[in-house]
């Protein structure tokens, strides 16, 4: 995982997902879901043919490396629990994830 872009309250962190492009959608997906449950975190946007992931966030709660700590766990909680549960399609989920046929392109040019 590495850094591509940051201001504060907006991190872009590359090399998140999988190559693999179903892994990668699955991944990009429960990211999506789950790091706005996060204290401190806003929204997240992944894309899985990129890699990447943007995370928006509360920069008076959280450092850009408590962020990077955040989506480190829980890759590793996929990884450790199985990231294959996917209980919906994309086209229905509400998600716009590139390469699906359901996306746009908005925000992810930097």
């Amino acid at each position: 995982m590495r850094v591509l872009s940051r201001i504060p309250g907006r991190l872009r962190l590359g090399g998140v997902l999988p190559p693999e492009r179903h892994p990668a959608q699955t991944q990009a997906h429960l990211l999506e879901d789950e790091l706005p449950e996060r204290p401190g975190i806003q929204a997240a946007r992944a894309n899985p043919l990129t890699g990447s992931i943007l995370v928006l966030y509360d920069a008076s709660l959280l450092s850009e490396a408590a962020v990077q700590a955040v989506v480190a766990d829980l890759l590793g909680h996929f990884h450790t629990n199985g990231a294959h549960v996917h209980d919906h399609d994309h086209e229905q989920c509400g998600h716009h994830h590139h390469g699906d046929g359901g996306g746009d392109d908005q925000g992810e040019d930097d």
